[in-house]
């Protein structure tokens, strides 16, 4: 009788923790998808940036390219390659000085209606992909920042034009879109597993 409910419990033991396991992984699962739009970036998986001429953070985008296209410990499968013609980019950065208190701002564009951009909403990348993105970096606040902050947000804004979502309670994420510094600088793995998931094809 001893030994029976002995048995009894280490498989109630065991059943809980496999009943913790299969909840966290619901959980991680369900942070991921909160971490990016339903849809993407049209043939997003190899494209071209182009740098406005008046944009001075030339060596700055270059490192947040390196940083996405060459994660430390980790692969995807994105190739952005820099290009001189407008036409053939699919990621424009501009510069801007605004006292709005932010470091950048990102638009994605649709297919053009009547010769004009169709600038969609970021709701709208719940239910449409898009054709390209526009990232305009902020002088005002970049200009007194650090080497590393304006490569994460360079790099975090071009995540958006990939389909990337704002998070707002995890400074460890590239993604944390609140005040303050990230506690990391680089590609992180929650948004590395997303471009894989939505351009390896």
């Amino acid at each position: 009788m001893v030994k029976l409910k002995s048995k009894m419990y280490k498989v109630s033991i065991v059943t809980l923790f496999l009943a913790i396991i299969v909840s966290f992984l619901s959980f991680s699962n369900a942070t991921t998808q909160d971490l990016d739009y339903n849809n993407k970036l049209i043939d997003g998986k190899d494209i071209c940036y182009w740098i406005d001429s008046s944009c001075q953070y030339t060596a700055t985008i270059p490192s947040a390219v390196s940083a996405l296209r060459y994660p430390s410990g980790m692969w995807n499968p994105i190739v952005l390659t820099k290009t001189t013609v407008k036409s053939q980019s699919k990621i424009d950065f501009y510069q801007e000085r605004s006292n709005q208190g932010y470091s950048a701002r990102t638009g994605i564009f649709g297919r053009k209606t009547n010769g004009q951009e169709n600038q969609m909403s970021w709701s709208q990348a719940e239910y449409q992909d898009w054709l390209y993105g526009k990232i305009y970096l902020n002088d005002t606040d970049l200009d007194s920042a650090s080497t590393n902050y304006r490569m994460n947000t360079a790099l975090h804004e071009m995540l958006h034009v990939y389909g990337l979502k704002d998070i707002y309670d995890d400074r460890g994420c590239i993604m944390y879109g609140g005040e303050g510094d990230w506690t990391i600088v680089g590609l992180t793995r929650d948004a590395n597993d997303i471009l894989v998931q939505k351009y390896n094809y």
